[in-house]
């Protein structure tokens, strides 16, 4: 059984590779969008419940937006190493993995994004 905040975080993992309109539609009933691995491991009613009260900063000690060295990301920092820490434990990658540039812009012509696999 998942914990509720392992499961919140899946969820929103999941969320940002899997990406739909709106939130509520990972729980649709529609074979079409339907989110098994979402609905699988919290309510659609639980969830807002958990974004609402989840926090990961400690505001008394963060520093305040006005401090010259003050950046969004240091609030959540220690969160984001922990994660980074414990996935590359979990994960192993056996070769490079090379993107095609889809950000950059193109202009008149269609290019897919491939993952192209190289065991250099």
């Amino acid at each position: 059984m998942w914990d509720e905040v392992e499961a919140f975080i899946a969820i929103l993992i999941h969320m940002g590779i899997v990406k739909l309109p709106q939130i509520h539609l990972y729980w649709s009933t529609d074979n079409l969008i339907h989110q098994e691995r979402v609905s699988s491991i919290m309510t659609q009613t639980l969830f807002p419940q958990t974004r609402r009260f989840f926090h990961l900063a400690d505001n008394p000690s963060a520093l305040p937006r006005e401090d010259p060295s003050f950046n969004e990301i240091s609030r959540v920092r220690q969160f984001l190493d922990s994660v980074l820490k414990n996935s590359q434990t979990l994960y192993r990658m056996t070769g490079r993995l090379l993107l095609t540039r889809p950000w950059l812009p193109t202009e008149g012509a269609y290019h897919s994004n491939k993952i192209q696999r190289t065991n250099r």
